[in-house]
């Protein structure tokens, strides 16, 4: 289980994605200023199983 909290104190930050989406394709959808993302993976091996789970939360 992995959980991460980034912050972004910088109003015009921009992730490398929506540097480049702005680039190449002229979307702007705002940028985030908090990014929550929680992992989960888990592996059964005695029954051939595996799972992954990835939420992800931002705030504008």
């Amino acid at each position: 289980m992995t959980i991460a909290d980034y912050r972004f104190p910088d109003r015009n930050y921009l992730s490398m994605v929506q540097y480049l989406d702005t680039r190449y394709h002229g979307n702007n959808h705002g940028s985030s200023k908090e990014i929550y993302n929680v992992t989960l993976n888990k592996q059964l091996l005695d029954m051939g199983i595996s799972s992954y789970t990835n939420y992800s939360h931002r705030i504008y």
